[in-house]
This record gives C-alpha cells, sequence and structure tokens, in this order.
C-alpha cells in the first residue's frame, strides 16, 4: 500500500497541470495503484 504522499507524487507526475489541492483531495479519498493513476490519467489525456 502507498502512503498519501506517495500517491500525491504519482498524481503530480502525471498530470502536472494538476492544482495541489486537487492532488490531495484525490489522494486521500481514493485508495488507487500506481497503475490505476495511470490508466487515469492516460484516459483523461487521450483526445
Amino acid at each position: 500500500m502507498f502512503s498519501i504522499k506517495a500517491h500525491q507524487q504519482i498524481w503530480k507526475n502525471k498530470l502536472p497541470a494538476m492544482s495541489d489541492d486537487e492532488i490531495t483531495n484525490l489522494s486521500g479519498r481514493f485508495d488507487l495503484s500506481g497503475g490505476q493513476i495511470d490508466n487515469i490519467a492516460r484516459k483523461y489525456l487521450s483526445p
């Protein structure tokens, strides 16, 4: 299991345009793996 800080860093690396508040909110609300965060980011960024 990742810590919230690790999740925050993954979100920041994948979606750097997100605000720190948004990243903190997502990291605290959802216990996602790094792979799940990557999938979300790819879906969000795909045209």
